[in-house]
């Protein structure tokens, strides 16, 4: 069993304090590990070992604090002269907070009482971010963030072209860095790699309903990954310097499209992170949808979209962000025929990805895909819609390796836009 350096593990203790909330810690004591958050969780399902029970992950973390801060765990810690966390225990945290965890927070509903499992999966990030144990792929994100503002590679000069050529598609002008617009338009992290279509259905949405916004040649990304993987101070920055970027061209409110985290981020956790109010409002793109169907500004023939279709409920929208009833407004108004998967709304099983695509482990979340796939197979859907891009491109890349051919994935402003008449 590796000990670590006395210095290395102070770190880590310093880590794991800060990680803590105190309003959590009764969770260590009502968890009686029944065991239902395991039905709960798609990783679980399709591989039922004991150490994957979201309570039995919670222990794990509960095991440490007792060490530090109780005093039957600080006298036997004295007595044995065992470490606070071994590296080992460390390494296992990775496989199990990255390679059989997303964050979807449905292991929660599951509880009969109420137990947040999800946080404490969230603190061994914070732990692992701290002892430099993030995985690889999911630094390169954060990494990117900082050095070019974008997790996926998109630079400044690549966004700019983007918006060149997507202008070109429109006689309209696609306002840019436009003072005291309405909106402020921020592209979902993936939308300008993966998913285009989705980013442009957007903005001909918003020149069709003549509404007042624009676009920051200074921001690109409103991405938040850097909280799922614990980067609590990087995320404070990104936010600040994002912040002042939006308060700058003084935009009233800004939209996230297409960028379930991304929403999830700005609406509950940027406030908090600057530690001041925002000074503007921020809206997921579905609730603009569902607003312009119950007012009629935008006429709409669901002929267009002749397809059975089931909508995919994102964890960061519907559990986290309470996303949940207007991308259905959307929908209904813009498809023939819509049907529910049998899990939907806050109970929807999680697309695998939890806004993150951990490279390391993706043989785990293909495996766990199935529980996901077979509620889209029950639902006999020709096209699965979705409004968030992250899950999009998981979609897409699932499908392939379970050879999916005969059903489409579409972004719910793509199939808004195309119902347009």
């Amino acid at each position: 069993m590796a000990k670590m350096g006395l210095e290395y593990e102070e770190k880590i203790k310093r880590a794991f304090i800060k990680a803590i909330d105190r309003s959590r810690l009764s969770y260590f004591k009502y968890c009686m590990r029944a065991g239902s958050c395991a039905y709960a969780c798609h990783f679980w399902l399709v591989d039922p070992r004991h150490e994957l029970v979201p309570g039995i992950k919670g222990k794990r973390v509960e095991d440490v604090f007792k060490k530090e801060f109780t005093i039957l765990g600080k006298l036997k810690k004295r007595i044995t002269g065992e470490p606070l966390i071994t590296i080992e225990e460390l390494k296992k945290w990775v496989e199990l907070a990255y390679g059989y965890c997303s964050l979807c927070d449905r292991c929660m509903l599951a509880c009969p009482y109420s137990v947040e499992f999800p946080p404490l999966t969230l603190y061994m990030r914070v732990v692992l971010h701290e002892a430099g144990l993030t995985p690889e792929s999911v630094k390169k994100q954060v990494e990117n963030e900082f050095t070019i503002d974008h997790p996926y590679g998109i630079t400044k000069e690549d966004w700019l072209k983007i918006i060149d050529e997507i202008q070109s598609k429109f006689d309209e002008e696609i306002p840019v860095d436009k003072k005291g617009a309405k909106y402020l338009l921020i592209p979902g992290k993936r939308s300008l790699k993966d998913n285009i279509e989705s980013f442009i259905s957007t903005i001909e949405i918003l020149l069709k309903a003549n509404e007042d916004f624009t676009l920051s040649s200074d921001l690109w990304s409103g991405c938040m990954s850097t909280y799922d993987i614990g980067a609590w101070d990087e995320m404070a920055q990104l936010t600040r310097k994002r912040t002042q970027i939006i308060r700058n061209l003084e935009a009233k409110t800004i939209i996230m499209t297409n960028d379930a985290c991304g929403y999830y981020g700005w609406r509950w956790l940027a406030d908090k992170a600057i530690k001041e109010r925002l000074g503007f409002g921020v809206i997921e793109i579905s609730e603009l949808l569902a607003d312009y169907v119950k007012r009629k500004v935008i006429k709409l023939d669901k002929s267009k979209n002749d397809f059975v279709a089931t909508y995919h409920d994102p964890c960061h929208l519907a559990r986290k962000g309470g996303i949940v009833d207007e991308p259905r407004v959307a929908i209904t108004a813009s498809v023939k025929e819509h049907r529910e998967m049998p899990h939907h709304g806050i109970y929807s099983i999680c697309c695998t990805a939890g806004c993150l695509q951990v490279d390391e482990y993706q043989d785990t979340r293909v495996k766990a895909f199935k529980v996901k796939l077979d509620e889209i197979l029950a639902t006999k859907a020709n096209v699965v819609i979705t409004n968030c891009d992250e899950c999009f491109y998981t979609f897409k890349r699932m499908f392939d390796e379970y050879n999916v051919k005969d059903i489409e994935i579409k972004s719910i402003t793509e199939v808004f836009a195309d119902a347009i008449s």
